[in-house]
């Protein structure tokens, strides 16, 4: 088996699994044509927070002390190719991933665009950057917004730019991390709207957002999901011929996936808020390294916890003992797959254990349970794909039987959470 050098990590805020194929991304599949796509891999949080906190330190969301900022008893990816010698390089516009809640350990660079909330730089910003001044202007006079989030285009540049000098600096020859994170699928969309979508409804859905809108406006929402998908799948394309044209790809493993999905009114509301239905659980993920996975589809349950280790993996690398994941070519199914969320609904910025709830999900069953009020949802995915019909009262055997998973699961994460203090206490020389 060849190792590969360099790792492509693209992620896409808010992509769902069903909008995740050649219709909406036409490019991004023709690019990466004989990649390995997982059917069904799911994320490990309905959010941002928990989302990249299991996919960057193979730990769960509410392990050591929750979320949204990383403790000081996690280690990152990133942290890891770094001490292997990897260029490690960020760009992304996310508010929950920035240096402040600590996404930065372990980057050589690290953009986050967190200089653009002070005006003369954003100014500054736009003015070096043409291509996006008209359509700031266009759509603060018709949209009634100014620049949300940084676009695809500009992602794509900054890391193009970056690609470029690799040739020119004194580490010539080392592998590299980049990891670029697109956030147009977000609300509040920034793109011309569609001829069945008027500018009136689309200024009205980016002014209300996610809490206020109803089931009549689902057709705008996902027209608009849609062009913007496009959008990011145009950038996607370019980013993987620009490593192609330079030899970079065949040596580069390539891995698309998303944070979580977006809820579309399935269960009464617009975007992802903290609820553990798979609308927002089900997440895309492409990996492509044709000599390290052989097969076009995957269809086993495939968890996000395993992404790091995979890379790890892929790049011949030890693996972590702190990494509770495995490689996806070594363990490539599993029987259930956990997700968490602590967080009350319009404040994803703390955990409280008041708001914590929990699924355990297997190709059939999925168990959704909140210990507060101790209420339990039990789907049956097989004849319920879309979670309608709450059946726990007629399956207690079955729910009896995920509850003990979970309750393994959580002991795991309160041992290991007082562990990773203890060593800390020890470390420190405090008796």
């Amino acid at each position: 088996m060849r190792h590969r050098r360099n790792v492509l990590l693209i992620t896409i805020d808010c992509l769902r699994y069903d909008y995740f194929n050649s219709t909406y991304m036409p490019g991004t599949f023709k690019a990466l044509r004989d990649s390995t796509v997982f059917d069904m891999a799911f994320s490990h949080g309905p959010s941002t927070s928990p989302a990249f906190m299991a996919m960057m330190t193979s730990t769960y969301p509410l392990m050591h002390g929750g979320y949204p900022k990383l403790s000081k008893y996690r280690t990152t990816i990133a942290q890891v190719l770094r001490e292997h010698g990897l260029l490690t390089i960020a760009i992304h516009h996310n508010p929950l991933l920035t240096s402040y809640y600590g996404f930065h350990r372990g980057f050589v660079y690290f953009q986050d665009f967190l200089w653009l909330g002070k005006h003369r730089k954003l100014a500054k910003f736009i003015i070096l950057n043409p291509e996006i001044t008209l359509r700031a202007a266009l759509s603060k006079l018709f949209l009634g917004l100014a620049i949300a989030y940084v676009p695809a285009s500009i992602i794509n540049k900054y890391a193009i730019r970056c690609l470029s000098q690799l040739h020119r600096i004194k580490s010539k020859g080392r592998g590299f991390f980049l990891w670029v994170h697109f956030m147009d699928l977000h609300h509040p969309f920034a793109i011309w709207p569609s001829n069945s979508t008027t500018l009136t409804r689309l200024r009205y859905i980016n002014k209300y957002g996610y809490r206020h809108l109803n089931f009549c406006y689902v057709d705008d929402v996902r027209a608009l999901y849609a062009q913007s998908l496009r959008y990011i799948d145009i950038h996607v394309e370019k980013l993987i011929h620009f490593l192609d044209e330079r030899g970079l790809l065949e040596d580069t493993i390539v891995i698309l996936t998303a944070d979580h999905g977006e809820e579309f009114f399935e269960h009464g509301n617009y975007g992802h808020l903290p609820k553990l239905y798979d609308e927002l659980l089900h997440v895309p993920l492409l990996i492509y390294a044709p000599d390290l996975f052989n097969k076009s589809r995957i269809n086993s349950l495939t968890r996000m916890l395993d992404l790091s280790p995979t890379i790890l993996w892929a790049l011949g690398l030890p693996p972590r003992k702190e990494f509770l994941g495995s490689p996806i070519q070594e363990r490539p199914s599993h029987d259930y797959v956990i997700s968490e969320s602590g967080h009350k609904i319009g404040d994803p910025y703390r955990t409280d254990p008041r708001h914590y709830q929990f699924a355990v999900r297997t190709k059939r069953w999925k168990l959704i349970y909140k210990p507060l009020s101790n209420e339990a949802e039990l789907y049956d995915i097989r004849h319920d794909p879309y979670e309608k019909e709450n059946i726990a009262d007629e399956h207690e055997d079955v729910v009896r039987e995920l509850m003990a998973i979970l309750r393994r699961h959580r002991r795991m994460e309160v041992a290991m959470t007082i562990r990773a203090k203890v060593k800390s206490l020890a470390c420190s020389g405090v008796r």
